[in-house]
């Protein structure tokens, strides 16, 4: 992918960089295909779930918090919390390393807000199908992430996450693999990682709605039309992905949920 939007330069990677297990995408997209459907897929962590917070939350607990910031205020200085240096320790990286594989962890997350009414408006008022759900998860936590989509009442549909036997730090590049695969069944997906974007195919022709990213104004502005790749979409609060998404179906870049593809 050879363009630069909204201050992210996007070089893929692909010709050099090793392939994935796609497997479970290749499933998923001859199961969609064979219903005829197609539409868009949704992120979990820190899209749907504020998997940061809870994590930030235990690490406090556990290794402590020598700056006093609070959740959000290492989310914003850090990103994740393996990134922040204090939590570095090999006892840290352990209970995180250990914990990521747990299925009643992810039962307990937090809601991102705006979360539940945005999926609902992303189906009724801008008419997509959501028919899927990507994740860089280890697939030996699917159960308990069902699990929580169904207790908050997100859309019954399949998880596709990271086969086990790929490493935690390569998940964002099997991820960019996989929605190339998926591609046109899942038309488009709504994801807060930059990385996962810089790691899609070349010319990979679906939307990228970037979730908690950018300004209001970048996406009036809309995708650029003029890029080799996605068309990326800033979407900062989830009030903010409904209205793009109809955007997107008027423009026929992504099918409307009673059309059949």
């Amino acid at each position: 992918i050879n363009a630069e939007y909204m201050g992210v330069t996007m070089t893929n990677s692909t010709s050099v960089s090793e392939e994935f297990d796609v497997t479970e995408a290749l499933a998923l997209k001859k199961a969609l295909s064979a219903k005829g459907i197609s539409g868009i897929a949704l992120d979990i962590d820190e899209t749907l779930s504020w998997t940061i917070g809870y994590w930030v939350q235990r690490m406090q607990e556990l290794f402590g918090n020598p700056e006093g910031l609070s959740a959000h205020e290492i989310e914003k200085k850090y990103k994740l919390a393996q990134y922040v240096p204090y939590w570095q320790t090999p006892e840290a990286m352990e209970w995180m390393d250990s914990h990521r594989t747990s299925n009643e962890i992810q039962k307990e997350l937090p809601l991102i807000d705006g979360a539940v009414e945005g999926v609902r408006r992303l189906q009724e008022h801008a008419n997509v199908n959501v028919v899927a759900y990507t994740t860089v998860r280890p697939q030996c936590v699917v159960d308990g992430t069902l699990d929580w989509l169904k207790k908050h009442g997100f859309p019954d549909c399949p998880v596709l996450a990271k086969p086990d036997s790929v490493p935690f730090e390569k998940g964002n590049a099997w991820k960019g693999q996989a929605l190339g695969v998926l591609y046109p069944s899942v038309a488009a997906v709504v994801d807060d990682n930059i990385k996962v974007l810089t790691a899609l195919p070349t010319a990979y022709p679906g939307t990228f709605f970037l979730f908690g990213h950018a300004a209001t104004e970048m996406l009036e502005a809309g995708p650029r039309s003029d890029a080799e790749g996605p068309k990326v979409v800033p979407c900062p609060t989830w009030d903010l992905v409904a209205p793009a998404a109809a955007e997107a179906v008027a423009a026929k870049r992504i099918p409307a949920a009673n059309k059949r593809s």
